[in-house]
């Protein structure tokens, strides 16, 4: 029988458990100063035996004694809650460390806009790492194929199953015209960008300048004029309905 973690016996245990945690925190900063408890105590204006009662039995502190008490040391305090998928609570919560040193690896982003440059970032990063340059088309670094629609189309490709297939100007436009059921002019595609601006980089000292060029919109518009980008409406065959075929019935004997 597998059994719960110890902090699910009450919420005072479970208490116990962050402020401990807490004060450990607290613990290594003290001593990478290299205060004493009595000069601890004296920053904070407490007897010292208060602050060995805070340290060896933590389970009493108070949000404000956890500000005061961090910020003689020069550190700020934040709380989070979170979900591990641990309903239960079998494995009890998480290291303060282990937020730390995440906060950390992200290079100390101090807000939201900070972390959405650091994930920008890391996605622009993970694409070149995941592609290399093949000619003219871009191909998955695990050599799975990109082919043309037409490549895709032959009945006997000896190729690894695509998983992306190329559409040419025209060949995206029909498909968008025929779903729009236009039948006559010349139709060809348009897509509309935004453009926006931040700066990333792995970490404060390492930012760039960089534009943000998101797809808004994708459509289908008419040309005066037939072009390489064009399709002729007139002559796309329609989708054939397919027709159900009829029920039998049932005879009655």
């Amino acid at each position: 029988m597998r059994h719960k973690h110890w902090t699910e016996e009450s919420t005072a245990a479970f208490a116990y458990r962050i402020a401990s945690d807490f004060v450990e925190q607290l613990e290594r900063k003290r001593e990478s100063l290299n205060w004493s408890k009595r000069r601890l105590a004296r920053e904070l204006e407490l007897s010292p035996g208060r602050i060995s009662q805070v340290i060896n039995d933590p389970g009493n502190l108070t949000l404000e004694l956890m500000v005061k008490v961090a910020r003689a040391l020069q550190m700020k305090v934040s709380i989070l809650a979170y979900e591990d998928g641990d309903k239960e609570n079998y494995r009890g919560p998480i290291d303060a460390d282990v937020f730390r040193s995440c906060w950390e690896i992200t290079g100390k982003p101090k807000g939201k806009l900070e972390l959405d440059q650091v994930h920008l970032a890391a996605t622009i990063d993970n694409m070149f790492e995941q592609y290399v340059r093949v000619g003219d088309k871009l191909s998955p670094v695990d050599n799975a194929p990109i082919v043309t629609l037409e490549e895709s189309k032959r009945e006997n490709h000896l190729m690894a199953e695509p998983t992306q297939i190329i559409f040419k100007y025209q060949e995206l436009a029909e498909v968008l015209a025929r779903h729009a059921n236009v039948t006559t002019g010349h139709w060809g595609i348009f897509i509309k960008f935004a453009l926006g601006a931040t700066n990333i980089g792995p970490g404060n000292n390492n930012l760039q300048p960089a534009a943000i060029v998101p797809v808004v919109e994708i459509g289908i518009r008419q040309f005066d004029e037939p072009c390489n980008l064009t399709v002729d409406a007139a002559q796309i065959k329609p989708v054939k309905a397919v027709k159900a075929a009829p029920r039998k019935r049932k005879q009655v004997k």
